[in-house]
């Protein structure tokens, strides 16, 4: 989208070419119709056409500059909800992935124990033949799960399929406000944030930040109960860069002060 400056400056290239076409006509027809007319009821009426010239033309210019802002306007929507559509997706499956890489953790502890539950079962001396067969058919279906395990941990290493890169995390946090400024959750909130004029740059996955910034400014608007005030800040560390989200809401309350952050800060190296 144009930044503001520039939508000024071409707003006031328009008017000033419209000032200039304006009175370029106006002197001219205002010459022709005195050097053609010859008498006062014909100048009126010259002056009649010439008004209605001057107002053709200026509708037509008129409906050709709308018809280019307007779609200027609706391809500029186009792509927000483009962005929007692509980080919900982005945000949905990195959030999928890790739920799963989190359950196929915990799945293949229990896995870890049942198999060498079942060894040492195996390893009794004269178990009935049912007793085996029964154990034979537990193992089988413990490899199965285990294969199903297995790909659970794939799909949470789905957001990482591609090789980490380096890029622009305040271009990343500033896509990501955008999108939260017309978000529902928080759409109400004043979100004030300073772009900054250097390039913080990461090594990593854009995705991870978004999500990131995202879930911190719809804690911060459900604090203010989605009017209130949200400050994002963006600072260099050492190895690294800081992310600080604020509100104005009413804080936490003083008997759970010390089991949390003071401040949703995160430190993304």
């Amino acid at each position: 989208m144009k930044s503001p400056f520039k939508a000024r400056r071409y707003a006031f290239f328009l008017s000033i070419g419209y000032f200039l076409v304006t009175a370029t006509w106006i002197k001219l027809s205002g010459y022709v119709a005195g050097s053609k007319s010859s008498s006062v009821e014909e100048l009126q009426r010259i002056e009649t056409v010439k008004g209605l010239a001057f107002m053709g033309f200026s509708s037509i210019m008129l409906f050709i500059v709308a018809s280019w802002v307007f779609r200027r306007q609706a391809g500029d929507a186009q792509k927000l909800v483009t962005s929007q559509q692509k980080l919900v997706h982005a945000e949905r499956e990195a959030v999928s992935g890790l739920l799963a890489a989190s359950v196929a953790h915990d799945i293949s502890n229990l896995m870890t124990i049942q198999r060498l539950s079942l060894e040492t079962i195996k390893g009794i001396n004269g178990l009935p033949e049912r007793a085996r067969d029964s154990l034979e058919r537990l193992d089988r279906a413990t490899t199965r799960l285990t294969d199903i395990v297995n790909r659970l941990r794939n799909a949470g290493r789905s957001i990482f399929r591609d090789a980490p890169r380096v890029f622009d995390a305040g271009l990343a946090v500033a896509d990501t406000i955008a999108l939260m400024r017309i978000h529902s959750a928080s759409r109400d909130t004043t979100i004030l944030f300073d772009e900054p004029t250097g390039r913080y740059e990461l090594n990593g996955y854009p995705v991870l930040v978004h999500q990131l910034v995202m879930n911190l400014i719809l804690n911060a608007a459900e604090a203010t109960k989605g009017r209130g005030r949200i400050l994002v800040e963006l600072g260099k560390l050492e190895n690294g860069i800081k992310i600080c989200v604020s509100d104005d809401g009413p804080g936490v309350p003083k008997h759970t002060q010390e089991s949390i952050f003071h401040a949703q800060c995160c430190d993304v190296r």
